[in-house]
């Protein structure tokens, strides 16, 4: 903080007050293991964050025994709505749970009417679950998409290349859509651009040469 004169004057060292200790306190015994204690942990934050006032809420993040980030994670998994009343059925890994949280609620309920969903449930098959349908929501996106009436002097494609030495299982880990080679050679570019226009591809290094060649053609 400067002063009005130009003198450099400390900033007020943060005050940990009695009511953020018996918050931290709370906090701190509830977070133990089990989907019941991870979500009562969260609510017991978004309760404490509601009764905090300016600063406050910072300085209790600091006394708790878990990372700010990891005490965003136990808040939405609180916010969570289709965790309620399900504790026996989900994993007890709290990023498992975190990944779950992300999904939409009627890929949840699916995903748990098929027993996908369930304690056993790792971290890694959760985050799978998390990419494929953002996967989907990419890919519809891109299927609703509106070609641009008109013709361009200068054009920029940045192709999101699918990477062909993936199995096919890594591939549908990928979180976006992707296209072949032969998808994006097919693209109509001669029919979005005017006589002697800018062309340019992105690709990456390995690709250089199959760029190349796209570009030729």
């Amino acid at each position: 903080m400067t002063s009005g004169t130009g003198i450099i004057i400390p900033a007020p060292a943060a005050i940990v007050t009695p009511k953020v200790l018996r918050w931290a306190a709370r906090i701190g015994k509830k977070w133990t293991t089990g989907v019941i204690a991870i979500l009562e942990t969260g609510a017991l934050l978004e309760a404490a964050k509601a009764d905090c006032v300016h600063g406050e809420w910072q300085v209790l993040l600091e006394e708790l025994p878990f990372a700010p980030r990891h005490a965003h994670r136990l808040r939405a998994l609180a916010a969570y709505g289709p965790f309620r009343n399900r504790e026996s059925y989900l994993p007890t890994d709290t990023e498992a749970l975190y990944q779950l949280s992300r999904l939409p609620e009627a890929r949840f309920e699916k995903l748990l009417e098929d027993e996908i969903i369930n304690p056993a449930m790792s971290r890694r098959d959760a985050s799978a679950e998390t990419r494929r349908e953002r996967l989907k929501v990419d890919q519809d996106r891109v299927a609703k998409l509106a070609p641009v009436d008109g013709r361009v002097t200068t054009l920029l494609i940045d192709p999101p290349w699918r990477d062909e030495e993936l199995s096919a299982s890594a591939q549908a880990n990928t979180p976006y859509a992707t296209m072949t080679i032969d998808e994006i050679a097919a693209l109509p570019v001669r029919g979005w651009v005017r006589n002697n226009s800018h062309l340019y591809l992105c690709t990456t290094n390995n690709r250089v040469g199959i760029a190349d060649g796209i570009m030729a053609g």
